[in-house]
């Protein structure tokens, strides 16, 4: 069975090419990961901090 070696992906020239477009496009308006856990945990808190005032 053959294998490809890394040095023959690094020589082909769709490699190269993609090596040398962006990772991420700059004008795309994604939440990360991160963004979105934090929009939750804020909303989680202040529908807790409301049902504590309206019952409280």
């Amino acid at each position: 069975m053959m294998a490809i070696t890394h040095d023959e992906v690094r020589r082909h020239p769709r490699w190269k090419a993609e090596m040398q477009t962006p990772l991420h496009s700059p004008r795309s308006q994604r939440v990360s990961g991160a963004g979105l856990i934090a929009l939750v945990a804020l909303l989680i808190v202040s529908v807790a901090a409301a049902v504590l005032a309206v019952r409280g």
